[in-house]
Parts: C-alpha cells; structure tokens; sequence
C-alpha cells in the first residue's frame, strides 16, 4: 500500500508545488479544485463520494492538506456583508466542511493546515484574513487534542500570486512586502514545497 494526500488548490502557486512534491516522493494525489470543488459552496454530496472511493483504496496513511485560502485587502469598515460571508465561508467555514468530511471517512486520517503569520500578528487592513487564518489555527489545534495528527504549516513569505496581489494592494505596510520581493528574500513555491512535504513524509 502507499500514502493518500488530499490537497485544496493545487492549480497554481503553493499548492501546485506541493502536489509535484508529494508525487515526486511516491504519494498518490488527489486534488480538489475549482470547479468540481468550489469553496464559495461546497458540495458536501460530492465530498462524501470523493472520499468514500478514496478511502476504498486503501491507504496506510492519509492527509487532508488545507492549502486554497483567498485574500482581500482593505480597512475594516470598507467591507460589506457580501464580502465578509464570502471571505468567511472561503477561508474557514467550508475548510472546516471538508475536514470534518475527511475525518469522517478516514478515522485515523491527519491534517495538514497551510497557515501565516498574519493569524497571530495583526496587520492593517488584513482584518480578515488574519481572522480567517487564527480561527483555522484554533480548530486544528482542538481537532490535535482529539488525537488526531496535525500540522500545522507556516511556509512563511513565498512568491506567488498572493503575494503579487499583495504588492499591488494599497495598505500601511505594503512597502516591507514590496521590499522583500525586491531584496529577492521571498522563498520559492518548490523550496517551501520541499520542506513542508519533508516534515509530513518523516513522520509517518
């Protein structure tokens, strides 16, 4: 037998790296993306078959990667109550949806959380964003004292479209990430990959 990893987001950036580096170390992959899986309304239906033919296979180990998260930028009271459930139901309710599924049909299965800075330090205008990414950190962490596995992953400050976006943002502070692309100090999607698959394969 072999390990499963289940990955959300794996068409550009981080995730598309990680999806290369889980198959580049013998994992069997499977992606959840757009527009079969569609975080804005997730199809729970749809999950529960998913993981049911995947759990028939029949793997000695299987992680649920928590990577896709969108970002949107500006001052607290900017954001209407459209983008704020939008934001909310992207970035934790329908992650929550689908781990909770996972675990369902894989009792021993573990967590792998893509997280950042930003859910411990508080940024301007990242509001919520940062509520998003403390309110996953929470529930991994109280899903870890059920007994399951979890990791949680902060791959720190990595060139991706995120981080285009967030250069092209207006915000106090956008000239340290502006700087950092600059200073060439961001780490690649690969080198960020290659860790982070490192720690999950190890501990198997």
């Amino acid at each position: 037998m072999t390990n499963l990893v289940i990955i959300t987001g794996t068409s550009r950036g981080l995730g598309r790296a990680l999806k290369q580096e889980f198959e580049r170390v013998g994992w069997r992959v499977a992606e959840l993306n757009r527009p079969a899986f569609d975080l804005s309304a997730v199809d729970v239906e749809k999950l529960d078959t998913t993981f049911k033919s995947l759990r028939s296979e029949q793997f000695d180990r299987a992680v649920f990667v928590n990577n896709a998260a969108t970002q949107v930028i500006g001052a607290a009271a900017s954001f209407g109550v459209a983008e704020i459930l939008h934001e909310i139901t992207v970035n934790v309710a329908s992650p929550i949806i689908a781990i909770t599924t996972f675990l369902r049909h894989f009792p021993d299965g573990e967590i792998a959380n893509v997280t950042s800075g930003a859910a411990a330090k508080p940024i301007p205008h990242w509001s919520l964003y940062c509520a998003a990414k403390a309110a996953l950190e929470g529930y991994v962490r109280a899903v870890e004292t059920e007994g399951r596995r979890v990791f949680n992953l902060n791959p720190g400050v990595v060139d991706t479209d995120m981080q285009a976006h967030i250069r092209g943002s207006e915000f106090p502070g956008v000239q340290d990430f502006i700087a950092l692309k600059k200073d060439g100090k961001l780490r690649s999607s690969e080198a960020v990959a290659r860790t982070l698959v490192w720690m999950i394969d190890r501990a198997g």
